[in-house]
């Protein structure tokens, strides 16, 4: 008998691998996970299990599959949770009239890292393993980041942290603004300061509509020379879409390719409003798709056609206005809004939204090597599920229960990195109630100080 470090014993797995396969079933106790310095050393039937660990864990019959993979979010806008109404969700008119963007402003440190710790709580809690964080680089207000490092390491969250950048917009004073020097010192800095190799940097351009092409170079080349992720926000509206062809000639993303923005590894956010030789250029490059469902329904310009985007590299993300972080709830309209589509109605199933969550998920951010699935050699990013919920029976259809019946009470154990998370449904790190009264605590500033000095001013 070998020792390991962690050992989940009689488990209904559900691999997420190429063949989908499922160990064990809801009836029977027949699966393992063997887990040595953050790794499935293996994994399989019980009748195979050779293992000894100080820490055994029973499933006792409920059900582990991998983490999910939220693939676009705004960490620190949990903070303008509620905030807003209508005007937050209108993508025409003056940015800077909501209120959201006006908090940006007045964020500071401290600010992000509870914001951020209020959206890393929710999301574990909802079986989150691994968050792209989109946050916007505020000249003058660098620190804002450090916040937001703290708390991704305090959570022991696997994320990468996108350093976004604008330079042409109403989205923010230009005060604000980001610059190319400022760029190439920031992501040096920000290197420097990552405390866990759980948490990467990545390179952003906001959006082309709110950057100029200069600086768009200079970050496609930081990105390049670094070997980081890169991101942007696409065509989410038919403005957006409208935008690169009025100024340079051409659709985004063959305007993205020519600059050699695929020769990284690419994220593009809401791939909504793409042309027919757009989406045959993301099949043929290394494009991975962020399908963000809830916000593409709120904001109204139109719903990521996932038939069209079948071949491509495509995952989900809650992105900002999802204010609960119920990954649940996303993967179930992720296929739902696909009906909405004229032609569409009969495409998709649990399954895909499923693989959205999972093995897609990390195609899109391209870490399909590292997770994703439960496999021998991958990290033991994991969750296990309470099979004793009714919201998982009848047994006869457990995917179907998963995506279309399922909630964050189903959340009975997260690991991260073979670390444990969440425990009987309990967060190890963190207390709901501290978190509580600090984000109360530092909204109330913020409105009683900063807002107040705002109007004052506006006036």
């Amino acid at each position: 008998m070998k020792n390991v470090d962690t050992l989940i014993t009689n488990a209904t797995i559900l691999t997420m691998n190429q063949r989908n396969t499922i160990i064990g079933n809801a009836m029977e106790k027949s699966g393992f996970i063997a887990i040595v310095n953050g790794f499935i050393a293996d994994i399989g039937n019980m009748e195979d299990c050779h293992y000894n660990s100080e820490k055994t864990i029973d499933a006792n019959n409920n059900i582990a599959l991998p983490g999910f993979i939220n693939t676009h979010s705004h960490l620190i806008a949990a903070l303008g949770r509620g905030m807003g109404g209508e005007s937050f969700v209108n993508v025409s008119g003056k940015a800077m009239d909501r209120f959201p963007n006006r908090l940006r402003q007045f964020m500071n440190e401290e600010t992000c890292y509870l914001a951020s710790k209020l959206a890393l709580y929710e999301m574990q809690l909802s079986g989150v393993t691994t968050t792209i964080d989109s946050q916007i680089a505020l000249k003058g207000k660098e620190k804002n980041f450090n916040g937001t490092i703290d708390a991704l390491n305090e959570s022991g969250m696997r994320a990468v942290l996108m350093r976004s950048s604008v330079n042409r917009t109403d989205f923010f004073e230009h005060q604000y603004h980001d610059d190319a020097i400022t760029a190439h010192n920031e992501t040096e800095r920000l290197l420097q300061l990552l405390p866990s190799p759980l948490i990467e940097l990545g390179i952003e351009a906001m959006a082309l509509h709110r950057l100029e092409q200069p600086l768009l170079k200079e970050l496609i080349q930081i990105a390049q020379d670094n070997d980081l992720m890169f991101g942007m926000h696409l065509a989410y509206s038919q403005d957006a879409a409208r935008d690169p062809v009025k100024r340079f000639g051409k659709p985004l993303l063959e305007f993205l390719d020519a600059l050699g923005a695929f020769n990284t590894k690419f994220i593009g956010y809401h791939p909504v409003w793409l042309s027919e030789k757009e989406i045959e250029i993301a099949k043929n490059k290394n494009i991975g798709f962020a399908y963000c469902p809830v916000d593409n329904m709120l904001i109204g310009t139109g719903t990521a056609n996932l038939q069209l985007l079948k071949n491509s590299k495509i995952g989900i993300g809650l992105d900002q206005p999802n204010d609960s972080h119920n990954f649940f709830e996303l993967m179930k309209y992720a296929i739902l809004a696909q009906r909405t589509i004229p032609n569409n109605s009969d495409y998709g199933n649990p399954l895909l939204a499923l693989q959205l969550g999972t093995i897609n998920g990390a195609e899109a951010i391209h870490k399909e090597n590292i997770i994703g699935s439960l496999e021998k050699g991958k990290a033991a990013d994991f969750i296990i599920l309470d099979q004793n919920s009714s919201l998982l029976h009848p047994i006869t259809g457990m995917i179907s229960n998963i995506v279309l019946a399922g909630s964050p009470s189903l959340i009975k154990d997260v690991f991260i990195n073979g670390e444990q998370i969440i425990k009987d449904k309990k967060h190890l790190k963190w207390n709901e109630a501290d978190i509580i009264q600090d984000i109360n605590r530092i909204m109330k500033y913020h409105i009683e100080v900063d807002f107040k000095k705002s109007f004052e001013i506006k006036k």
